[in-house]
C-alpha cells in the first residue's frame, strides 16, 4: 500500500543502499565458533564501531529483559532482526519469537541457524508490520537510524506500538543533541576514503527524544529513556534507548 505515497519510493532507493553494504559483507562463519557468535558477527557486531563477544552479548540481553520485564512465555518481535542474534537467545528459552529484516541473505542465515524460524522470521521491509498478528513486545535493535526520515520511522513506530501487548523496545537511537560530536567520531573510527567509499550518501538519521514522547501521549504509554549500553559499542555516548509501555503490562 506504500507504493500509492513517496514514502516507499524514498524507503526503497535509501534503504536498498544500506542493503547493498550487507548483502557485500561476505562474512563466512567460523566453524570453530558457536552459533551465537557466527549470528553475532553476520548481523555486523564486527566492525572498530563495535565488536562484541558472546559473553558480552549475552550480558546485553539480560539487561534488555531486565528492563521490559520480560516473563517466560513472554512473546518477542523484532523489526530489523537481520540473522536473528537478538532472538536467538530468548528462543533457546522457549519463548516465541517473530521477526522481520530487508536483506534475505541475513534472513537465509537466521533459517540455517533455526529452521524452525522459516515460518516466523521473514525478509520484509520495516513498514510491512502485520499489526493484526500480536506479540507481547516488539523490539527493534540500532535499526531506527537506518530509516529514511522521521515520516518513515512514524509509520514503524505506530505499527509496533499497535502489535505490541506489553512493551515497545527501541535501543540505539542516535540523539539530535549530539549529532555533530557523534559524526566526528565516526568518521575518526575509519579513514576519510573508507569512511566515504562505505557510507557516502547513508547518513544516518537523529532522533529527539520528544520524537517519543509525543507517541507515548497519544497511545497513553508509559515512556522510560536509558543510556544506550552495548558492551563494546563505540557511540554509546551519542545514543539512547526508550521503552514505551502499555499501562496494563
Amino acid at each position: 500500500m506504500f507504493s500509492k505515497t513517496g514514502l516507499f519510493i524514498r524507503m526503497t532507493e535509501y534503504i536498498n543502499n544500506w542493503h547493498k553494504i550487507w548483502s557485500n559483507r561476505n562474512v563466512v562463519q567460523n566453524t570453530d565458533y558457536s552459533i551465537l557468535q557466527n549470528l553475532i558477527i553476520l548481523d555486523g557486531f564486527d566492525t572498530p564501531l563495535g565488536m562484541m563477544t558472546e559473553e558480552q552479548w549475552l550480558s546485553y540481553i539480560a539487561l534488555f529483559r531486565e528492563r521490559c520485564g520480560i516473563f517466560p512465555g513472554d512473546s518477542i518481535f523484532e523489526v530489523g532482526c537481520g540473522s536473528g542474534a537478538f532472538l536467538y537467545p530468548f528462543a533457546e528459552q522457549g519463548h516465541r519469537i517473530g521477526g522481520l529484516d530487508y536483506s534475505n541473505e541475513l534472513v537465509e542465515h537466521a533459517h540455517q541457524a533455526l529452521p524452525e524460524w522459516q515460518g516466523s522470521v521473514f525478509c520484509q521491509e520495516a513498514a510491512a508490520i502485520d499489526e493484526q498478528k500480536p506479540f507481547d513486545f516488539s523490539i527493534a535493535n540500532q535499526v531506527f537510524h537506518y530509516f529514511p526520515d522521521l515520516n518513515y520511522a512514524s509509520v514503524v513506530l505506530d505499527k509496533m506500538i499497535l502489535k505490541s501487548q506489553k512493551a515497545v523496545y527501541i535501543s540505539g537511537i542516535p540523539d539530535i543533541e549530539l549529532n555533530a560530536e557523534s559524526e566526528r567520531e565516526r568518521r575518526g573510527i575509519m579513514t576519510i576514503e573508507d569512511y566515504e567509499k562505505k557510507y557516502a550518501g547513508l547518513e544516518i538519521l537523529y532522533f529527539n527524544k520528544t520524537f517519543f514522547t509525543e507517541f507515548a501521549k497519544r497511545y497513553q504509554l508509559e515512556c522510560s529513556f536509558y543510556p544506550h549500553n552495548m558492551p563494546g559499542f563505540a557511540q554509546n555516548r551519542f545514543r539512547f534507548d526508550c521503552i514505551l509501555k502499555k499501562h496494563s503490562a
